[in-house]
């Protein structure tokens, strides 16, 4: 992948076959999970015009058919697809609106960057990571250059999906005000003494 030696071939038949192995990676290591998609992610933002025609197509297909899309790591590439490759089409079904920062996406969005509740194709749970850890995933960096990034990439991302992507405070609100702080205020106030007003 890192070399691009599989997208030289026309078509990319290897590149399909490493692609269903990293995806299946993925699912049976929870641990390797956002390394793989930090591999395809990589390797999407390197491609030739050529490659794109044919490539982003193969990659969305395997993504859905892995039951990764809505995981971070999926999420991750679904998003890298949709600013490097806008002409090509994503599989319907596993986002409303086909992007995954859609305003009818955010309740599901919020539980997928928190990584909870991820499911495969047949509904069932996907193994979890393993132990948590302080550092993000880098679906969030993604996420930020949604919103914020200059690369003419995102720039065009974001006038593509104008109608359809929710305003910043929107998304605070909903995927980070209502899902992490929250649990932590409930903790909060559950656990102080009666009669205590700070």
């Amino acid at each position: 992948m890192q070399s691009e030696v599989l997208f030289r071939a026309v078509g990319g038949e290897g590149y399909a076959e490493v692609l269903k192995f990293l995806f299946e990676l993925s699912v049976r290591k929870p641990w390797l999970r956002e390394s793989c998609a930090s591999i395809v992610c990589s390797a999407v933002s390197g491609w030739s015009d050529e490659t794109k025609r044919w490539a982003a197509k193969v990659t969305y297909d395997a993504l859905a058919g892995s039951g990764l899309a809505k995981t971070s790591d999926g999420t991750a590439v679904w998003l890298t697809l949709q600013a490097y490759c806008p002409r090509a089409l994503p599989p319907k079904g596993s986002w409303a609106k086909e992007c995954p920062l859609a305003k009818p996406n955010l309740a599901t969005l919020a539980k997928v960057l928190k990584e909870v509740g991820s499911k495969d194709e047949e509904g069932e749970n996907l193994q979890q990571k393993g132990s948590w850890s302080p550092k993000h995933n880098f679906v969030w960096d993604l996420v930020l250059e949604a919103y914020l990034g200059e690369s003419g990439e995102w720039v065009d991302f974001r006038g593509r999906e104008t109608s359809a992507l929710p305003t910043w405070e929107e998304f605070w609100r909903v995927a980070i005000d209502g899902k992490f702080f929250s649990h932590a205020i409930t903790c909060l106030f559950s656990t102080r003494p009666r009669g205590q007003n700070h």
